[in-house]
């Protein structure tokens, strides 16, 4: 009788655990001031992904799908989610907030820290391509960081 409760809890596990979404980091190659990453997300899903950047450098983020249905929330450093990452404590940058279906956002960060990208769809499925530009404040001088696609 203990086995198929012990069975059930495991499974329980396994399958939470599983849902827990994966946060993708973003960084550039050596020498880039960008890059480009794709992804598919199927309606009620989305996709969550990470950067390193300092306050004062500007970024530009543009999503964009075939059928123009997909849109980005931008989450400030010190943002944190919750166990199935549905609930996500923290503040948003302004024009690229939860329920402004933002597609692009571009703008001096407000401070350092990392910053996660969320992407989902507005509505059906979407597959889209995810473009990060950052570059410094005083120059047009690559971040420091350097970006790569997610593996």
């Amino acid at each position: 009788m203990m086995r198929p409760i012990v069975a059930s809890l495991a499974l329980a596990l396994l399958s939470a655990s599983a849902m827990a979404q994966e946060v993708r980091e973003i960084r550039f190659a050596p020498g880039s001031s960008s890059a480009t990453v794709s992804g598919a997300v199927v309606r009620g899903t989305r996709d969550i992904y990470s950067f390193s950047a300092r306050k004062g450098q500007k970024a530009s983020i543009d999503a964009s799908a075939v059928e123009s249905n997909v849109a980005i929330t931008v989450w400030r450093p010190g943002t944190r989610l919750g166990a199935d990452d549905e609930d996500i404590q923290g503040k948003a940058l302004p024009g690229a907030g939860e329920g402004e279906d933002a597609q692009r956002w571009a703008g001096s960060l407000p401070e350092t820290g990392r910053y996660l990208i969320v992407v989902g769809p507005t509505r059906g499925n979407a597959t889209y391509q995810l473009r990060l530009g950052i570059v410094a404040q005083s120059s047009k001088q690559p971040a420091s960081a350097p970006l790569h696609p997610p593996e």
